[in-house]
């Protein structure tokens, strides 16, 4: 806004605001009367500039007074936001920006700050009192076919899956728990 005026431009359109009673419209008249071959500012540029002045003592512009009300990361929403998670540790991002009404890049960044984590759940095979056992006989029984035929253990295909359930499935893609 200010780019195209020059100081005492700007102090002369703060000088007819002044003259106008704080009037932007009649300080906008006086101004072109004053000074017709001065490219004509909009009449709220000399409510723009006196306010200017009066909170930041300068003409120029400054880089929080323009564009988009950024949204600022508090203390208390920080605390809420570690609150959430210590509750519930398997909650999302999107829950908690939902439940708390911060922004998801807001707790995001929280998070990530307080060096927290996202572990995944990995499914494991469950160690019994009969397994030590049962898994030496196993060994012992691949051996002795394995010495019959040596080729017997190519036939087999093996795999680090080890998640067998009594219900079948079991998706745990989107389960984490942070730490």
């Amino acid at each position: 806004m200010n780019n195209n005026y020059s100081n005492v431009e700007l102090r002369d359109m703060h000088y007819y605001y002044g003259l106008a009673a704080g009037n932007a419209l009649a300080a906008r008249r006086l101004y072109r009367a004053a000074f017709p071959n001065r490219n004509l500012p909009q009449s709220r540029m000399f409510s723009t500039i006196h306010r200017r002045l009066g909170e930041f003592g300068s003409f120029k512009t400054r880089i929080f007074d323009v564009g988009r009300q950024r949204n600022t990361r508090t203390a208390e929403a920080e605390a809420r936001i570690l609150n959430s998670i210590e509750n519930n540790p398997n909650v999302s991002i999107r829950k908690i920006a939902i439940q708390e009404g911060i922004p998801k890049s807001s707790v995001h960044e929280t998070i990530r700050e307080q060096n927290l984590h996202p572990y995944h759940y990995q499914k494991v095979q469950a160690l019994s009192a009969v397994g030590p056992a049962a898994r030496v006989n196993f060994c012992n029984t691949i051996r002795i076919l394995h010495n019959g035929d040596q080729n017997f253990v190519r036939n087999i295909l093996f795999t680090d899956e080890a998640g067998f359930g009594h219900d079948g499935l079991i998706n745990l893609h989107n389960e984490h728990f942070w730490s």
